[in-house]
């Protein structure tokens, strides 16, 4: 129980200030800030008189070219966002300063996306159910694409937003797998806006498509490199596999072939010490008396060097090797000799 209560993951504990001290404002307050600065602003130009040519404009620029806007910013998004995975020519600093630059593209494009949609419903040129519902409102097949795309442009936003809430929970594909929804909306967005607007010039056409082909031919590359590197990783982890399966019948061999050297010189070397205090104590017997009352201890093994235990082999237990060291080391009998 102690031990589960150890391995709980500490709770997050988020705060207000950062490391030196400085009170950091909540993300609410800022947009509420933010828009407030806003009305301000725009409250002085309609009090100044210049309200309806700025209103006028502002509305012309975004029939005409928040379209464009969230197309082109699109594009950039997956583009740099497919440049920002790479590791072969781009450095670490690169990598990161491609991704905050696709992450600024993302929302650019999601703003542009929703100024289009506002003015397309306000001069009727689509339904509020076509923003919501797509191929019901009878306004044809591009209309409905370039809803599944604003849906998709949208999810794959909010899956780069919340991207910290991902972070160790399921696998690690599933973010990847939500967030790559950008291939797919992507060409709808491009058959939406070459189709369903105004007829696009030859050369916006030719660029599309050539951005269209890059993208594919990266992610080819990118494809055979991770098929590469997985390739690499699995024929190194069968050759350690083979190494690690063949190594322990070798090492088993080799530290019994080192045992048994080892156990014999120990029986040699006890032998010959048994031999030299045996003949010592006869030495000493014929030569000195004992006094008399005394009684006489026929114990060669008694000057022997103690004999330190070695560790039991692979092939016998621990016990049994002790015990059978205990026997060969236990003193002969007097009558024996």
């Amino acid at each position: 129980m102690a031990r589960a209560k150890q391995n709980e993951k500490a709770a997050t504990v988020r705060t207000t200030s950062t490391s030196r001290g400085v009170r950091t404002r909540s993300k609410p307050a800022l947009v509420a800030l933010t828009v407030s600065a806003l009305a301000l602003a725009w409250a002085g130009v309609e009090l100044a008189g210049a309200g309806p040519t700025m209103y006028a404009y502002g509305f012309f620029f975004t029939e005409f070219f928040a379209g464009v806007v969230a197309l082109v910013s699109l594009s950039l998004t997956v583009m740099m966002g497919l440049l920002a995975t790479d590791r072969l020519v781009l450095l670490i600093r690169h990598r990161v300063l491609l991704q905050s630059a696709h992450r600024a593209t993302g929302i650019l494009g999601v703003a542009g996306l929703v100024l289009h949609v506002i003015t397309k419903i306000s001069i009727g040129r689509a339904g509020p159910t076509d923003a919501v519902v797509p191929f019901i409102g009878g306004r044809g097949l591009y209309v409905g694409l370039g809803t599944v795309a604003s849906f998709l442009m949208v999810s794959v936003l909010w899956t780069g937003l919340v991207r910290v809430r991902f972070a160790g929970v399921g696998p690690k594909w599933f973010w990847r797998a939500l967030h790559s929804m950008a291939y797919a909306s992507w060409p709808f967005a491009l058959i939406h806006g070459l189709n369903a607007g105004r007829p696009a010039k030859s050369w916006v056409v030719l660029s599309y498509l050539v951005c269209v082909l890059l993208v594919v031919l990266a992610l080819l590359v990118r494809l055979s490199v991770h098929l590469g590197r997985r390739s690499r990783e699995q024929h190194q982890a069968a050759a350690l596999n083979k190494a690690m399966a063949g190594r322990p019948a070798e090492e088993s061999r080799g530290l019994l072939a080192g045992l048994g050297r080892k156990r014999s010189g120990d029986e040699e070397k006890s032998g010959a010490t048994r031999e030299w205090d045996g003949g010592w104590a006869e030495t000493a017997a014929t030569s000195w008396s004992a006094p008399a009352g005394t009684v006489r201890r026929h114990d060669p093994g008694r000057f022997a060097v103690p004999v330190v235990p070695e560790p039991g082999t692979l092939r016998e237990p621990v016990r049994a090797a002790a015990a059978r060291r205990r026997r060969q080391e236990e003193p002969a009998p007097v009558g024996a000799r």
